[in-house]
This record gives C-alpha cells, structure tokens and sequence, in this order.
C-alpha cells in the first residue's frame, strides 16, 4: 500500500511539473511573438519617419530625430527581450554542445544587435546635439560626417549580426521542430537575403532604399508569420529525433 501511494505521489509531480513547464513554454511564446511584433512596429515607425541624418539638418527637425530614436530605442530593446524569451527554450532542446553553443550564440547575436542600435541612439542624439551648436554656421564638419559614419556602419554591423543569428535561430528550431518545418525554412532562406541587404548599405547609404526593402521583406513577413503563429498556437512539441 505504501509502495503505491509513493507511486502515485510520485506521478502527480510529475504531472505537475509537466503542467508547469507548459504553461511556462506558453508564457513564453506569447511573450516572444508580442516582442517580434513591438520590435517591427517600431522599426516600421523609426523608418517612416524620415528623420535627416545631417547634423545641421537634424537641428531643424528635431521633432522627428527625437521620435525616431525613440522608436529605436524600442525596437533594440524588444529584439534583446525576444532573445532573451527564447533562449531558455532553445538551450533546453539543445541536446550537444554543438546546439547549446549555438543557442548561446543566437543569445549573444541579438543582443550585440540591440546594444548596436542603443550605440546609434546615442550617436544620432551627439549627432542632434553637433547640429544646433553648429546651425548658426551652417556646417557639422568633419565631427559630423564621422559620426554619421559610426552612425551608419553601427547600423551594418548590427544588421550582418542579426542575420548570423536568424540562421543560428532557424537551424534550432527547425532541428527540434518547436515550429512547422515550412516555417523554419521559410526563415533558413530569408536570413542570407537579409545579410546581403546590409551589406548594400555602405553602397546606397540608405537604409530604406529599394534594394535593401526588397531583400528585407521576405524575413520581415516570415517574423510576423512566426509571431502570430507563436501567441495564437505557442510552440510545439520537441520532436522525438531532436530529444535523443
């Protein structure tokens, strides 16, 4: 009698845990969809805001240099939080060191990627500041068009890391089937199109140039894909091959 009742004790932990577990995966896929679609919003805001980005000219628009480094602070903030959701998750699935070094390296990547937009906050408030010392005469100079540089190849770095860290995200995911297949995939496919997107930038300098909107689009849609999917469903299972 007494072996039984240990047994059944034992077995309600172990649903309880499991149902706890559950509920924290569940809590945490809401969580990471709401951060993906903040993050967007915000970058979408940040971009149609049109803020120059010449010092004596930011000085005569200061209202929207102010509104866009506001949405940008946001968005760095929600890419750090998505990663920061995830990462439990994936380095529990992770059964190798290979995958765990993989998970950590996903965690490492957006948040230099969100401390990189954090650098160009900074630099385009300097940048703001420069402007107004220097509107009286009408020239930032050299200071100016370096910083306009760091503002600019911080935004190329931040960028080329976030890409290494979609392909890192989408191999996980796709070996453990926390996602559809499809979906991962969709994302395998999209992150390479994005890195060649930030390298066009010292080239166009412009952020939101044709090319670089085309080649940002299909892993811009495919996240917003992932975070509905995320907040409406959570995530699945671990699948069976991804836990041995």
């Amino acid at each position: 009698m007494q072996s039984r009742a240990s047994t059944s004790q034992d077995q309600r932990v172990v649903v309880s845990e499991g149902r706890s577990a559950n509920r924290e995966e569940r809590t945490a896929a809401v969580a990471v969809g709401l951060l993906y679609i903040v993050a967007t919003v915000a970058g979408l805001v940040a971009a149609s805001i049109g803020a120059p980005t010449e010092p004596t000219a930011m000085a005569a628009d200061r209202g929207a240099v102010l509104g866009s480094a506001l949405a940008v602070t946001v968005m760095a903030c929600s890419v750090i939080g998505v990663a920061v959701m995830l990462y439990p998750v994936l380095s529990r699935d992770a059964t190798s060191t290979l995958r765990r070094g993989m998970a950590t390296g996903y965690l490492a990547s957006r948040i230099a990627e969100g401390t990189l937009f954090l650098v160009g906050v900074v630099v385009v408030l300097a940048m703001l500041t420069l402007g107004e010392d220097a509107a009286s005469a009408g020239d930032a100079g050299a200071v100016g068009t370096a910083l306009q540089a760091v503002n600019e190849y911080s935004a190329v770095i931040g960028q080329t890391v976030f890409g290494v860290g979609a392909l890192l995200l989408y191999r996980l995911l796709y070996v453990s089937g926390r996602i559809p297949a499809w979906l991962a995939l969709w994302g395998l496919i999209a992150a390479p199109l994005f890195l060649v997107s930030g390298a066009t930038l010292p080239f166009t300098h412009d952020p939101n140039s044709t090319i670089s909107s085309v080649l940002y689009a299909p892993l811009a849609v495919q996240e917003m894909v992932m975070a509905f999917w995320l907040v409406v469903l959570g995530f699945r299972p671990v699948r069976a091959a991804a836990a041995r």
